[in-house]
């Protein structure tokens, strides 16, 4: 069951405070302290193997499928994850589910809800390289870096034989597939199509700057970005 999040309404002008009254709500929005940077890849770009070099570079948390998966799972979310979040960043995570809700956003599938739900738990801290997911298209701009990886196809073919020793023809079926799948989310449930652009701040070619030189642009960018 995906957990509850506690969801403040905000006052109407109608509540606002008569003169010389203190007032009993902050007018203050909450923004996370620090930003995050989802990784986006097509197969074979090794976009997970930049992901993990640059979390040491950065000294960031490291999030992947599996273990995002993982904090969703039981009762992990709310007793373990929202829980450790001050009241404001709870309210926040609260409000952008709910919009992504409203905007039909999120998958149907109640896991990838509460997957979400982690996700904007992990951005409400910052400080985190999260792979895939559709992380970027979840989160507002202003808190995340979104990064596409991408190579050449004879490339990624080239590296999926190495790491699961298949044929060419194994590798080229498999990286379709893989490809087919991961446009399918962002297009049918995140409204983001992988042929628009716009959703990314950077796009990097791994074969032409390898693992370290991504890893080292990618650091530059969100320096750049958080100010």
């Amino acid at each position: 069951m995906a957990a509850s999040l506690e969801i403040t309404e905000r006052p109407s002008m109608n509540d606002a405070p008569r003169h010389g009254d203190p007032g009993h709500y902050k007018t203050e929005i909450f923004t996370p302290p620090a930003l995050t940077i989802a990784i986006s890849r097509e197969t074979g770009a090794r976009g997970g193997s930049i992901a993990k070099r640059l979390s040491k570079k950065l000294g960031w948390s490291y999030y992947d499928q599996e273990l995002l998966h993982y904090m969703a799972s039981g009762s992990r979310l709310e007793d373990e994850i929202i829980t450790t979040l001050s009241p404001e960043a709870r309210e926040w995570v609260g409000e952008q589910f709910a919009q992504l809700k409203d905007e039909n956003r999120l998958l149907k599938d109640q896991k990838e809800q509460e997957v979400a739900q982690v996700i904007l738990a992990i951005a409400a801290k910052g400080k985190a390289v999260i792979l895939g997911r559709g992380a970027g298209a979840l989160l507002p701009s202003n808190c995340v870096l979104h990064v596409r990886i991408m190579a050449p196809l004879e490339d990624r073919a080239a590296w999926i034989r190495q790491i699961q020793r298949l044929s060419k023809e194994q590798a080229l079926e498999y990286i379709q597939k893989q490809d087919k799948q991961r446009a399918g989310m962002l297009d049918a449930h995140f409204r983001k199509s992988l042929r628009d652009n716009v959703p990314y701040d950077l796009m990097l070619n791994s074969s032409r700057l390898g693992e370290l030189g991504c890893a080292a642009v990618i650091a530059e960018a969100a320096k750049q970005k958080q100010g």
